[in-house]
C-alpha cells in the first residue's frame, strides 16, 4: 500500500493538519509492505513507528530500523535519515488507525467483544468464546493466558515477529489488527478479548470496532501506572465512552459498575444478589459448580447449573451470558445451552493469592489416571511443586485415585477433583484459572 493512501485522513501532523504531511521528505507514493515499532523486528519495506516510551525513545532506534530496511518513519520530530517521514503529534496515537487501514479494517467484519475490569477478564473472555462457539459462531480469543486464532493456539509471550516484549493482557495496536485479520482468514467470525486499562489509556484499543463490551469490576490495582483509583476507573470507562460498543454490559454489583451504568446510556446490567436487569440469586455452590435462579427482563425465572464453583464465577458467567444474549438477538439463556456451552469450555476458575497480591495463572491437568508421583500431573507456573506445598499429600492421592482407571478421566471428573483439592486450602483465596484440556501440564501467563 502506498504511504499516502495508508495515512491520508487518519492522523494529524505536528502542525495540526490532517493527513500525511509525511510526504515530508517526499515520496508519499512509497510502497509500504508492513508495520513495525520494534527496530529488532523491522523488515524491508516496512513503516517504522518511532514511539516515545516511558523509559526509551523509539526515535533513538530509527537509524537501526532504516538500516534494516524501513521504507518510511512515523516521527514526532524530524530525523533526516534519508527516508520519508510522517511527522505527527504522537507516534503511538497514529499506530492504531494506520494499522487498522493497513490490515483492511478487520473489526468492521469481525464481531469483537472486549472485557475489562480488575478481576474476571480471562474467565469471562473464555466463557464468551465458549458461548458463541456453542451457538455456531467460530470465535477467536486474545488474552493473558493464550490467544486462539483460526482455531489454533498462539503463544502470548511473543507478540511481534521474533521479538519478545513481555506478556501483555492486550497487545500493541499493530499486533491486534494483524491478529484480527488472521482470525478472519482462519474462519473466525467473532473474537473475545481482554482489554486492559493500559491498552485503553495508551490507545492500543483505538480503531477497534467493538460489537460488545463487558465491565466486570474494579478494585485497587495498577496504581503504579494510574496515579489514583479515579484515573484507573476513567481508563476503564474509555472502552464504553470512547469506543462506543454496540452492546455495553456492566456489573451492577460493583460500585464502579453502578457508576458506569449511571453515567452512560443504553447499558445492560447484571449482578449477583443485587438489583439488575439480569440477576442471579439463591445460589447453591459446591466443589463442582453453582446452581442459581436466573432472572431477566423478558423470561420467567429459571434454575441454572453452572459447572464452575464460586460466587465470583457466577458473576463472570452472567456478564458473558448477557453480552452473548444481546449480540445474538435471541434468548440465549436456556439452562441446557448454558450448562453445555460452559462445560465444553473445559474451564474452571478459582483464585489464589501470592504474597498478598492477587495473581492469575493457568494450570492444566493431564486427563489420565496418575501414577504415584502427582507432580508429574500438575504443574503451576512452569515449576513442578510437591503436593505437600498445597496441603495434605494424601488428600491429593485419594482424590486422584478415585478417577477411573484405564481410560482418560472426563473433564467434569478432573475439574471436580482439582476444585475439591483447592477449595479447602486456605492459600487459595482469589483467581487461578484451571484449563482442563487433556494436554501436558503447561504454565500460563501472569496478568
Amino acid at each position: 500500500m502506498r504511504l499516502d493512501e495508508l495515512t491520508a485522513g487518519l492522523v494529524s501532523d505536528a502542525d495540526g493538519e490532517p493527513g500525511a504531511s509525511g510526504a515530508k521528505n517526499g515520496a508519499g507514493g512509497t510502497q509500504i509492505t508492513g508495520l513495525a515499532y520494534d527496530s529488532r523486528a523491522v523488515r524491508g519495506g516496512e513503516l517504522f513507528f518511532c514511539v516515545t516510551g516511558f523509559e526509551r525513545d523509539g526515535h533513538d532506534f530509527a537509524p537501526r530500523a532504516v538500516a534494516a530496511g524501513a521504507a518510511a518513519l512515523v516521527v514526532e520530530r524530524s530525523l533526516g535519515l534519508g527516508v520519508p517521514e510522517l511527522l505527527v503529534e504522537s507516534s503511538r496515537a497514529a499506530m492504531a488507525p494506520i494499522a487498522a487501514r493497513f490490515y483492511g479494517d478487520p473489526t468492521a467484519r469481525l464481531r469483537v467483544v472486549g472485557i475489562t475490569g480488575t478481576n474476571g477478564k480471562t474467565t469471562t473472555a473464555y466463557l464468551v468464546r465458549a458461548l458463541l462457539e456453542a451457538a455456531g459462531e467460530q470465535c477467536g480469543l486474545l488474552g493473558t493466558v493464550k490467544s486462539v486464532i483460526g482455531g489454533e493456539d498462539r503463544p502470548t509471550d511473543l507478540r511481534s515477529a521474533g521479538s519478545q516484549i513481555g506478556q501483555r493482557t492486550t497487545p500493541e495496536a499493530i499486533e491486534l489488527q494483524r491478529d484480527f485479520s488472521a482470525m478472519l482468514d482462519g474462519g473466525d467470525r467473532a473474537c473475545a478479548m481482554e482489554v486492559s486499562s493500559h491498552a485503553l489509556e495508551l490507545g492500543r484499543a483505538a480503531a477497534i470496532e467493538f460489537a460488545g463490551a463487558v465491565f466486570t469490576n474494579l478494585t485497587q490495582d495498577h496504581l503504579d501506572f494510574h496515579d489514583t483509583m479515579e484515573d484507573y476507573f476513567l481508563a476503564k470507562r474509555r472502552l464504553f465512552a470512547d469506543r462506543r460498543p454496540g452492546v455495553s454490559v456492566v456489573n451492577a454489583g460493583d460500585v464502579y459498575g453502578r457508576r458506569l451504568a449511571a453515567e452512560l446510556e443504553g447499558v445492560r446490567t447484571f449482578a449477583v444478589d443485587a438489583d439488575a436487569e439480569f440477576s442471579a440469586s439463591e445460589l447453591d455452590c459446591d466443589r463442582a459448580g453453582c446452581s442459581f435462579t436466573l432472572r431477566t427482563p423478558t423470561l420467567a425465572p429459571r434454575r441454572v447449573r453452572l459447572p464452575m464453583p464460586g460466587r465470583f464465577n457466577v458473576a463472570n458467567a452472567l456478564g458473558a451470558l448477557v453480552v452473548v444474549h444481546e449480540l445474538l438477538g435471541g434468548e440465549r439463556l436456556d439452562a441446557t445451552y448454558i450448562a453445555g456451552a460452559m462445560g465444553n469450555a473445559g474451564l474452571m476458575a478459582f483464585t489464589r493469592a501470592i504474597g498478598g497480591k492477587s495473581t492469575q495463572f493457568n494450570v492444566r491437568v493431564v486427563g489420565v489416571n496418575p501414577g504415584p508421583v502427582l507432580t508429574d500431573r500438575v504443574e503451576v507456573l512452569g515449576r513442578k511443586r510437591a503436593a505437600t506445598q498445597y496441603g495434605d499429600e494424601n488428600r491429593w492421592r485419594e482424590s486422584f485415585a478415585k478417577m477411573p482407571y484405564g481410560r482418560p478421566a472426563s473433564t467434569d471428573e478432573i475439574a471436580a477433583t482439582v476444585v475439591f483439592l483447592a477449595s479447602d486450602l486456605s492459600s487459595y483465596t482469589s483467581g487461578t484459572i484451571v484449563t482442563i484440556d487433556g494436554g501436558i501440564a503447561n504454565s500460563g501467563g501472569m496478568p
